[in-house]
């Protein structure tokens, strides 16, 4: 699940964009690089997610309802931190299928800036 914003008028090349950005990603993985910034931001935004007692409760609420294990708070970081290169771009290839991307478009115009996505 994604999302971005734009302008009806630049609906079009963005979903395109993105069709060529999925296909790249299918056909040639992540980088080392990219892997680690992505670990870097979960684990951040993790985090932030913990700063006051809603966002407490809904980890606590989401870790129980998956049961997750009580452990869960202390090994997550080590987990993702622990995925490889080679392990991220076999999931990539396995799950990532070009036919199943899906856009909702929403805003003024939105049947001329769907009409235009097709």
């Amino acid at each position: 699940v994604g999302q971005t914003s734009t302008r009806t008028q630049t609906v079009k090349d963005v979903i395109e964009l993105i069709q060529k950005e999925w296909g790249t990603l299918i056909k040639d993985g992540v980088t080392e690089k990219e892997l680690n910034q992505a670990k870097q931001r979960m684990n951040g935004l993790f985090l932030l997610r913990l700063d006051n007692t809603t966002g407490i409760v809904r980890t606590l609420l989401g870790m129980q309802y998956h049961n997750l294990g009580k452990d869960y708070l202390t090994k997550r970081s080590q987990k993702i931190n622990a995925v490889t290169v080679e392990q991220a771009n076999e999931v990539i290839k396995k799950h990532f299928k070009t036919k199943d991307l899906t856009f909702v478009t929403v805003g003024r115009d939105s049947d001329k800036a769907q009409d235009s996505a097709h």
